[in-house]
C-alpha cells in the first residue's frame, strides 16, 4: 500500500509500512487503505515532494506549519480547487501516527528512533467537534431528503424475496443516491445495495426452507 506513493525515502518508507502493519489487525481493508493514504501519500509524499531529500520525521516547524496549511487545500485533477473537508480527521492521524511510535517506544527500542513530536499540535485539531457535528448534520439531511422513497425500496425487496428477482429492490436502493452525494457516499450505497440483495437471498432460503419443513411434516 505504501508503495503507490512512490516514497523516496527508504527508512521513513520502511516505518510506515512497520506502523501500518502494527495496526492492520485492528482495522479493515478499506480503513486501512484510507489510512496509508493518508500518511504515506498525503502527509509524507506531500512533504518529499516540497522538501526533496528529508529523510526525518521530526519535521523543523516551519516544514510542519507549511503542510498543514497545504492540507487544506484538494487539488482534483482538472485543477479545481476546494477545501479538504475531512482536515481534522487527518491531521488527528497523523497525530496518532506519531503518538503510537512514542508509546511503543517505551516498550521496544527499535522506534525510539523514529518517537519524535508530533507536527500536529493539540491546538490544530480545535474545532474538530464542531465540524464532526456538522458531517452528522449533513448524513442526517442526507437521510431525511431519501426517506420519502423508503416505502419503494422495502415494497420491491418484499417482492424480491417472494420472486428470487433483487433487480428492482437494487434499482430502488439506487435511486436514493443524490447526485450530490460523494464518491465515499456512492461507494457506501453500492455496498448497502450488495448487502441488501444478499439478505434477501438469505430470507429467501430461509422461507424455502421452512416450506419444505412444514411439507415433510
Amino acid at each position: 500500500m505504501v508503495d503507490r506513493y512512490a516514497v523516496a525515502c527508504r527508512p521513513v518508507r520502511d516505518v510506515l509500512v512497520r506502523y501500518l502493519d502494527e495496526r492492520r489487525p485492528a482495522l479493515d481493508y478499506n480503513t486501512l487503505a484510507t489510512l496509508a493514504g493518508e500518511l504515506a501519500g498525503t502527509f509524507w509524499a506531500g512533504i518529499e515532494r516540497h522538501h526533496p531529500g528529508i529523510g526525518t520525521l521530526h519535521l523543523p516547524g516551519e516544514i510542519a506549519q507549511a503542510w498543514k496549511e497545504r492540507a487544506r487545500i484538494v487539488t482534483a485533477a482538472g485543477g479545481t480547487i476546494r477545501e479538504r473537508k475531512n482536515i481534522h480527521a487527518l491531521l488527528m492521524r497523523v497525530r496518532a501516527f506519531h503518538l503510537g511510535i512514542q508509546q511503543w517506544a517505551l516498550e521496544d527500542p527499535s522506534w525510539v528512533p523514529w518517537a519524535v513530536p508530533s507536527p500536529v499540535r493539540q491546538r490544530d485539531l480545535i474545532g474538530f467537534a464542531k465540524e464532526k457535528t456538522h458531517v452528522q448534520a449533513r448524513m442526517h439531511q442526507r437521510v431525511r431528503e431519501r426517506l420519502p422513497r423508503l416505502p419503494d425500496l422495502l415494497a420491491a425487496a418484499g417482492d424480491a424475496v417472494g420472486t428470487g428477482d433483487y433487480s428492482t429492490a437494487l434499482a430502488e436502493l439506487n435511486k436514493l443516491h443524490s447526485p450530490r452525494a460523494d464518491q465515499a457516499e456512492a461507494r457506501f450505497l453500492r455496498g448497502t445495495a450488495a448487502s441488501a440483495a444478499g439478505f434477501a437471498g438469505f430470507l429467501a432460503r430461509c422461507c424455502a426452507r421452512s416450506d419444505t419443513g412444514l411439507r415433510k411434516t
